[in-house]
This record gives C-alpha cells, sequence and structure tokens, in this order.
C-alpha cells in the first residue's frame, strides 16, 4: 500500500474533525477510501497483492460490525418486539439507501481516492460507491481503534435514522413490502418497468412504471433503477394506504 503524502494526511484528518470521526490509524482510514479502480491503476508502481490496496475486504468486515451493533441496538431498545419486527428495522438500517444517507451527510464522496475513469464518470457520488466506503470506513475504524470505537462511531452517524424507526420513512424496502402484499391479498407480483431515463450518463434520472397485471398502477422516479422502482412501489402503498407493517 502506497504511503500517504502529507496533503492527503492532512485532509483526512480534516474529514475526520468536521464529522467527529476518531480513528487512530489515518493508512486503514485511507485504505478504506480507496477505490479498486485507483488501486488498479496503481498495480505497477507497488506491490502485486491487489487486495490489500482497496477497501473491499474492509467493505466486507464493516458490513458485518455495522449488523452486529444494530442487531444489538434494536435488541436492547424494542425489548417488546419479536424476530420479524426486528428484522426489518435493521434491514432498513443497513440497507444502501441508509449507508448512502450517511455518507452523503458526511460528504464521503469528497475524500474518496478513484480511478480517472470512475471519476470521470460520476463515482464520486454513485450510490454503490458511497455505500460500500460507509461500510469500508466501519471496518477500518474496528480495526484501528475496537468494537466499542466502531459502534459509538455507527450509533453517532445513524442517529438521525435511529430516530426516525417507527415512522414511515425513505428507507423502508417499499418493493419487498408492497410484494408480500400482494402475493398474500392477489397471488401477483408487481411487474417494474424503465419507461424514461434523461440526462447525461453518470446523472441520469430514470422514471419506472409498476405494473399489476397488465395496468399501470404507479409511477417512480430516481437516480438510478433501484431507486426509481422503490419510489414507485411507495407510491402505490402511500396511495392505497398499506400498512407498513
Amino acid at each position: 500500500m502506497m504511503t500517504m503524502n502529507s496533503s492527503r494526511q492532512k485532509e483526512l484528518k480534516q474529514f475526520c474533525s468536521d464529522n467527529e470521526i476518531k480513528v487512530s490509524d489515518l493508512t486503514l482510514l485511507d485504505l478504506a477510501l480507496t477505490h479498486k479502480s485507483f488501486a488498479n491503476e496503481q498495480s505497477r508502481k507497488i506491490d502485486h497483492d491487489i487486495h490489500r490496496r482497496h477497501n473491499q475486504r474492509l467493505e466486507f468486515l464493516g458490513d458485518a460490525i455495522l449488523g452486529a451493533v444494530m442487531a444489538e441496538y434494536l435488541y436492547q431498545q424494542f425489548a417488546t418486539e419479536d424476530e420479524g419486527d426486528l428484522t426489518r428495522k435493521k434491514a432498513q438500517l443497513v440497507c444502501e439507501a441508509s449507508l448512502v444517507a450517511v455518507g452523503n451527510r458526511i460528504e464521503l464522496g469528497q475524500v474518496l481516492l478513484l480511478g480517472r475513469g470512475e471519476q470521470s464518470t460520476g463515482g464520486s457520488s454513485r450510490d454503490s460507491n458511497i455505500a460500500d466506503a460507509m461500510e469500508s470506513v466501519i471496518g477500518a475504524v474496528f480495526l484501528s481503534d475496537g468494537f466499542d470505537a466502531a459502534r459509538t462511531l455507527i450509533l453517532d452517524l445513524w442517529q438521525p435514522l435511529l430516530e426516525e424507526l417507527g415512522e414511515t420513512s425513505s428507507f423502508y424496502d417499499y418493493k419487498s413490502l408492497l410484494q408480500e402484499y400482494l402475493m398474500r391479498t392477489i397471488r401477483q407480483r408487481p411487474e417494474y418497468e424503465v419507461t424514461d431515463a434523461t440526462g447525461p450518463e453518470h446523472q441520469k434520472n430514470y422514471t419506472v412504471s409498476l405494473f399489476i397485471g397488465e395496468k399501470l398502477a404507479a409511477e417512480g422516479h430516481g437516480k438510478n433503477r433501484k431507486a426509481a422502482e422503490q419510489d414507485a412501489a411507495k407510491n402505490y402503498i402511500l396511495e392505497h394506504r398499506i400498512p407498513l407493517h
């Protein structure tokens, strides 16, 4: 892994200060913010073990730590709820949408190291990159300072989402809720079709139509197909007052 220069160290220290992130090993944080595309471009300049030079292994670790912290939190905070309710709440908190919301709030995209091609196509604002890097940061804090430090980081950064638990929020998995409801009531699966995509390649806005049978039931919009599908399912659920449980 390449040694950080003083400019990068200063940038990461400022990022940590701005967001009250405590991590002793800045080298691990730098790794957490290194996308595979950047590592690939550097592959001939440094050691051959590419997996030690980008954040995918830390992402794997951070995902597990995030899940454990949220499971413990929910178990303690919602003592009267059963396994199914706790599972739904956990899914709401660890899904890509919540990771992206947290990552965007701390402007994670601004400190990501990306390859030239990835950067030029909007990689610093791509949901998947933000979500992966957010999990990687958690993994870095865990390795650097232990589980308690990772728990503190997660609960601090996720506090706005934790306050929304039990309320109607944008972090519900509306597609799953709608499919469960339709299969239970009319034994039909909803179908989604992209009907429009406008804007430059790295900033497209998608329109998705939701069909039940052959009937157009709702439309949704989003920055990618998944987000637009979630929006369409949400619009149908809210219009038809389908309970969110």
